[in-house]
């Protein structure tokens, strides 16, 4: 299998430039479903080989990366929005419920969702301004 170590500069740069489009999709738009078939598509790529670029690449798996940003758009879109509904949050992006929502963010941040607040020093980041990053404190 092959592992960013062990890529040349040359091929890092090439998978890293055909992921991007898959990327750019799944960070912009949690809320879209984007199947291992179209995502393979879009970075030219078959599925075998696609998934085993993605993996290296990034270091999650596809559904791994893709669970996480979900979830942590969700989590954003409450916290900076908390007159929102977690059910209808939930549902815009692709939760079949909101126990499902609760059960993923309990997984990906180990506490529930009520322990959860915006770090306000990165906040002010050019990074996190776009979606904050969350801090969790129990």
């Amino acid at each position: 299998m092959h592992t960013s170590r062990n890529l040349s500069a040359k091929s890092f740069l090439e998978y890293h430039r055909r992921l991007s489009p898959v990327l750019t999709w799944m960070q912009d738009s949690p809320e879209v479903p984007l199947s291992l078939e179209k995502a393979s598509q879009l970075s030219c790529f078959s599925k075998f080989h696609f998934l085993r670029v993605f993996q290296a690449l990034i270091g999650e798996s596809f559904n791994e990366y893709k669970n996480r940003i979900r979830v942590e758009r969700a989590a954003t879109i409450l916290l900076t929005h908390p007159k929102r509904r977690v059910t209808d949050v939930a549902m815009q992006l692709g939760y079949s419920s909101s126990e499902n929502f609760t059960r993923a963010f309990k997984i990906r941040f180990g506490t529930p969702r009520v322990h959860c607040q915006t770090s306000p020093s990165l906040k002010k980041s050019k990074a996190s301004s776009r979606h904050p990053i969350l801090t969790c404190n129990v």
